[in-house]
């Protein structure tokens, strides 16, 4: 009988792209910035919106864990898809931007990040470190993502074209619905036998718990290198069109970058999840290797003059990106040990949401007050640095905790050696001693009675 997770995993899929879709913002904005919108707004004021709804789809995340405790993954998936469509409800009905924003920016953003990080943990549940396709079933998501958002963005600026950007809203609400009551019966929590059947090999447990001080150190890092990360990708997304027409090239050709982009980034996201099971416990070790190497793109790309050279850097950002975004779970699990796997998740996706509202900004800062490109690249270049960094004190305070936890082994087993060489010597002394013993003539005592003398008689 084929293992149950995997029918979790199909069913999760579906709500990845539909979620995914929710997050289709630049067509709204193409429509929304048009003074006959309806509800007119500038493109700083929309950007607001989509900066509101990543703030909510991310740094909730701390409570969705703690309320994901107390309902199951049925509730929870119900109840996250429910906030989503009366978001989407009401942003179809929307009469000016400042609703739109509570209506799309708060309330699906929020109910995205209470679907999708429960089903984060029911994956991981199902394929636990020690199965053998856990990096691929919790990288699965992520690789699928950019389908979700090219279809929506295409669903969406087909329904904006065709019936308008309120029916865009309505459409997306009918697709929460029935994404909710086609899936919610088969998403189940695994049973004990499930989970038997899931540990196909052996997890070296940690003997030594970790320090709250050596914790510290690596939640810090985890915080930093996921904002930097987040930075890093939303800079780029934000600017590199521009930079190319800036550059003088036309719109289609500075469009390119992004298109090679994709492409690589697609394809090392897939060789990451179907591969990234054989590179288990050396996840960080790629990953300080690819921040490297977008830190060096960065460095370079201020001197870029043509648009091959241009493309070739969006195709190295999408290399580097892409195993990055994919394996995220699977680092948590590296970073500690496989002690506090949820607590790093989570801070993770906080730190995600909050490095994306930051990278949305920056370049405008940066422009508008230096006009300088080379300063925004190399700004991105040291934040990568960061990340490099970074990997490397976790890798080696890894290694410090490996090597005390092999000293306790060592320790232990002496221990042990000592203690079978004193059962046995004390074996041995007993053994003799009782040979001694049985070397004596044993005697047969007889109890003299002492007559009585003439005087007691």
């Amino acid at each position: 009988m084929a293992y149950q997770g995997w029918f979790v995993l199909i069913a999760t899929i579906p709500a990845s792209l539909v979620c995914a879709s929710f997050a289709s913002w630049s067509e709204f904005v193409a429509m929304l910035s048009q003074p006959d919108s309806g509800i007119y707004g500038s493109v700083t004021l929309l950007g607001f919106v989509q900066s509101v709804y990543v703030l909510s789809a991310f740094v909730p995340s701390p409570f969705t864990k703690m309320a994901a405790k107390h309902l199951n993954i049925r509730l929870s998936f119900m109840t996250g898809l429910a906030i989503s469509f009366l978001g989407l409800v009401l942003s179809s009905i929307a009469p000016d931007i400042t609703f739109l924003t509570i209506s799309r920016g708060v309330f699906v953003g929020f109910g995205v990040n209470f679907t999708m990080v429960p089903i984060s943990f029911l994956i991981a549940e199902w394929f636990p470190w020690e199965h053998r396709f856990h990096v691929l079933a919790t990288s699965f998501r992520m690789m699928i993502n950019p389908i979700g958002s090219v279809a929506g963005a295409n669903l969406i600026r087909w329904i904006n074209d065709l019936l308008g950007w309120r029916y865009s809203f309505g459409v997306l609400a009918i697709l929460a619905v029935c994404t909710a009551f086609g899936l919610v019966l088969f998403l189940r929590h695994p049973e004990e036998q499930d989970k038997d059947k899931a540990h196909s090999e052996a997890l070296e447990q940690s003997k030594i718990p970790w320090s709250r001080a050596s914790k510290m150190i690596i939640f810090v890092l985890w915080v930093t290198i996921s904002s930097c990360k987040a930075v890093g990708q939303t800079v780029f997304y934000t600017i590199v069109v521009k930079y190319g027409e800036d550059l003088g090239f036309d719109a289609l050709t500075a469009t390119h970058p992004l298109t090679a982009d994709g492409i690589t980034g697609s394809i090392s996201r897939g060789l990451t999840s179907f591969l990234g099971d054989y590179i288990k416990g050396n996840i960080l070790h790629m990953y300080a290797v690819c921040a490297t190497m977008l830190s060096v793109a960065n460095v370079l790309v201020p001197y870029v003059k043509s648009p091959v050279e241009l493309i070739i850097f969006g195709a190295v950002i999408g290399a580097g990106q892409g195993p990055i975004l994919a394996a995220w779970y699977a680092a948590c699990s590296e970073a500690l040990g496989g002690e506090s796997v949820h607590t790093l998740f989570v801070l993770q996706l906080v730190s995600w949401g909050i490095g994306q509202s930051i990278g949305s900004i920056l370049p405008g800062l940066i422009l508008d007050f230096t006009k300088s490109y080379t300063l925004l690249f190399h700004v991105l270049a040291v934040s990568y640095g960061f990340i490099v960094f970074g990997f490397i004190c976790i890798i080696l305070l890894n290694r410090r905790h490996a090597s005390v936890n092999e000293g306790y082994r060592t320790y232990n087993m002496a221990l042990g050696k000592i203690g079978s060489a004193s059962k046995t010597a004390e074996d041995m002394s007993t053994s003799v001693y009782r040979l001694i013993l049985e070397s004596y003539p044993k005697y047969d005592y007889v109890e003299e009675r002492v007559q009585p003398s003439q005087d007691e008689r």
